[in-house]
């Protein structure tokens, strides 16, 4: 089995290098997190081999012991995967389906074979554009976030309620067998992502993409099996225009649905993919609006061979953001805080995010005493935010009307505004006024701003009229 020979040598291979939001990729003068990633995956590394040892060369071997224990329980245990990812998320899942099932054969290569293998042309370093770049490297740490928080997959694994359903199906010593196997299989994972070389994991890869353990993908629209969607969306825009809102309620939820679909060859990894696709979901914000943009930046980040990487380094990357987020007293009084702030740090302009994701690592895990402090200030500000978000909603839930402290104010600010203004904006921009519109209940500025959005932010608008979603991080 190849071992780990020279984490230099991997470092030079991680496209993370040269990334505006990693502290020592840029002309920051700040710390080098890589190199910390590097000395932490190391000290992992030694102590997966003392506890393991012998183990980790018998890991097919518990693979296949696992299968055969939970083959006469699989439409049990996926019920007690859903069961387990709606106790961690349920908070942020309202009207979100989630379809979590062992795989057939040939289901995961079938995913599979949409993920190109390497990063198509242009590639990263032929372009030119700032903007673009500053895109690709969001995403790219974005990614490293949601597959890191996927493979904190333990948690999920051994919540007492889940331990206990599985014993309670299996009976107490297949059950405990069976969690203890997916522990050990987990963390000999672990393992492997770094202990393999990269160029020998693509090579497994290609050769056998059925070889996966799972795949997760996001349906945009659950509800297929009606062939009129597109005509009846059109009808309730143009309900909309027409000020009819309230008879198109009903209607809307019929159109519009979403569904994170995660398959898996054993319980830990339906509960890794389904994770990893509520990610996918959270991450969709910060895929730029513009096509041939969207195009360059997933073709940039969103490959196996990117995958492989984020398999490294997105648990470190992901952890130190969520201790960087419990370091703040809501998050013991919020569900979800780290998933509400990431839905929220996906949306800003991407040389922000850069410059503030930066300041977090350099800051909170490099010691930076003065981008610790900038760090704290920004994110404090998108938790006030999100706060007041919250409360709006459940003011709207409880069936309470909200008014701006001065709206003469506010509607003289919007008399100035003609329609030069709102042409000039960026459809980000057209966004947040629509979400300042819909917020203030004024649907008559809605109908007005619909002049200047495509038909995708329509769909957005429609969302948004009939938040029956939950919290907005997830709105499509």
């Amino acid at each position: 089995m190849a071992t780990i020979k020279n984490f230099e040598e991997y470092l030079n291979e991680a496209s993370l290098r040269g990334n505006q939001g990693i502290p020592g990729e840029s002309e920051d003068g700040g710390g080098k997190y890589l190199s910390d990633v590097e000395r932490r995956a190391k000290e992992r590394l030694d102590q997966l081999k003392r506890t393991h040892g012998a183990e980790i060369g018998r890991f097919m071997g518990m693979v296949g012991e696992s299968r055969r224990l939970q083959e006469p329980y699989k439409k049990e245990l996926e019920q007690i995967a859903k069961d387990a990812i709606l106790n961690l998320y349920s908070e942020i899942l309202d009207g979100v389906n989630l379809d979590i099932k062992f795989a057939k054969k040939g289901e995961i290569q079938d995913t599979m074979e949409k993920t190109p293998e390497e990063p198509q042309f242009p590639e990263l370093e032929e372009l030119k554009d700032k903007g673009i770049i500053s895109a690709i490297q969001m995403r790219k740490i974005g990614n490293n976030i949601g597959q890191g928080e996927a493979k904190s997959v333990k948690k999920a694994l051994n919540l007492p309620e889940t331990r206990d359903a599985i014993l309670g199906l299996m009976g107490q010593t297949d059950g405990k067998k069976y969690i203890e196997l997916l522990n050990k299989i987990t963390e000999i994972a672990d393992f492997f992502d770094w202990s393999i070389p990269m160029e020998v994991q693509k090579e497994m890869w290609k050769a056998n993409k059925d070889g996966f353990s799972g795949s997760a993908e996001v349906s945009w629209d659950e509800k297929k099996e009606n062939p009129d969607k597109e005509e009846e969306l059109e009808d309730f825009l143009k309900n909309l225009e027409k000020g009819n809102i309230e008879d198109e309620e009903d209607n809307l939820s019929d159109l519009m649905g979403v569904s994170v679909i995660a398959r898996g060859h054993d319980f830990a990894m339906l509960l890794h993919e389904a994770i990893k696709g509520i990610w996918q979901l959270i991450l969709a914000n910060n895929i730029p609006s513009d096509e041939e943009t969207a195009g360059i930046v997933v073709m940039n980040t969103d490959t196996l061979a990117d995958e492989l990487e984020d398999l490294r380094y997105g648990p470190y990357i992901a952890a130190d953001l969520r201790e960087f987020i419990n370091s703040f007293k809501e998050s013991r009084e919020m569900e979800n805080l780290k998933e509400r702030v990431a839905g929220e740090l996906m949306i800003m302009e991407p040389a922000k995010f850069l410059e503030l994701f930066r300041n977090i690592l350099n800051g909170f895990v490099l010691g930076d005493a003065k981008a610790l402090d900038i760090a704290k200030r920004e994110t404090q500000k998108i938790i006030d935010s999100i706060k007041e978000e919250l409360s709006k909603y459940d003011l709207a839930q409880a069936g309470i009307e909200t008014y701006a402290e001065e709206p003469e104010e506010v509607d003289m600010g919007d008399e100035v505004k003609d329609d030069n203004y709102y042409a000039s904006l960026s459809k980000r921009e057209i966004e947040k006024e629509i979400d300042a519109a819909l917020d203030a209940g004024d649907f008559e500025k809605v109908k007005m701003l619909s002049k200047f959005i495509n038909e995708s932010l329509k769909v957005k608008i429609a969302k948004k009229l009939y938040p029956d979603q939950g919290y907005p991080i997830l709105d499509l």
